[in-house]
């Protein structure tokens, strides 16, 4: 039952929040036209108190749905906060070992390519998260790696 919340669509909860809206005025309007022309006689007033239960019941169903949609929306924010913190370890990381590479003196245009494509292929993918996690879209992006004809080293 808890999981139920976190798989409902949030098209299904919108469309819930408005039919529970509807039932909502429709009982209030009801109520007032009951009051006002005196219809609550005791044969109609068990119509009235199903219609008004199921309205309570409308009204709770969606915010139970609503109070999980923000708590899923919340830890899907947290999750991004943390593939955004993992991406700038991982930059941080990068800068630090082309430092030592270049201080040893064994930086390459090769090894150079290597460092940046195994980490910025992987800190692509961790900004492409986070991005799908704002927008819930799904998010491509590529990197090109373009290469001079006459360059004297090649690059595998």
């Amino acid at each position: 039952m808890k999981n139920l919340g976190n798989n409902i669509s949030i098209a299904h909860i919108n469309l819930i929040t408005i039919i529970s809206g509807i039932c909502t005025i429709l009982s209030s309007i009801i109520s007032l036209i009951s009051l006002v022309a005196n219809w609550a006689k005791i044969s109609d007033s068990y119509w009235f108190a199903l219609f008004g239960t199921f309205s309570c019941i409308c009204f709770c169903v969606v915010l139970i749905l609503r109070l999980r949609k923000y708590q899923k929306i919340t830890v899907d924010r947290l999750s991004a906060s943390e593939q955004f913190h993992k991406s700038t370890h991982e930059a941080r990381d990068l800068y630090f070992e082309i430092e030592h590479m270049y201080k040893i003196n064994q930086l390459t245009v090769q090894t150079l390519t290597r460092l940046y494509e195994h980490s910025l292929i992987s800190i692509l993918d961790r900004l492409c998260t986070i991005f799908k996690k704002y927008t819930t879209k799904d998010v491509c992006a590529c990197i090109k790696l373009l290469q001079h004809e006459d360059s004297e080293e090649k690059i595998d």
